[in-house]
């Protein structure tokens, strides 16, 4: 082996053994929601749908490609299904917009984390090749 390959899977060593740490860290770092007051005081924020899974007290809950998570009220479910369709599976990597708005709670307004796409199932099957 020459120094110079040698040096050049050493480097690629240390980038794997780099990356792996990395990843690995994710799992520490714990869980971080995007909340109505972040909202409120930073305006929105877009992000990509990574993963869709039942969370606590049984709604659902998205979490995006940065890491962070968000809880769905029954308002955003009902944007994301009209929008998207009812299959969380085609939710994947569409990107939606996270914004403080509120919601009619027990007949009085409370303040909530919302949603809105940019895309929807319509035109994201428009997309597809027909086949002549």
């Amino acid at each position: 082996m020459t120094k110079g390959r040698m040096r050049r899977d050493i480097v690629l060593e240390i980038s794997s053994e780099a990356r792996r740490s990395q990843t690995e860290a994710r799992k520490y770092a714990g869980s971080c929601f995007i909340e109505f007051d972040e909202l409120k005081a930073g305006g929105p924020v877009r992000e990509c749908i990574a993963v869709v899974r039942e969370g606590q007290f049984g709604k659902l809950e998205i979490t995006f490609e940065d890491g962070r998570k968000l809880g769905l009220n029954g308002t955003s479910v009902g944007t994301l299904m009209r929008d998207l369709g009812g299959d969380t599976d085609d939710w994947i990597r569409h990107e939606i917009e996270v914004y403080a708005g509120s919601v009619q709670y027990q007949g009085s307004p409370k303040d909530a984390a919302l949603v809105r796409t940019h895309s929807t199932k319509a035109s994201s099957d428009m997309d597809d090749k027909i086949p002549f």
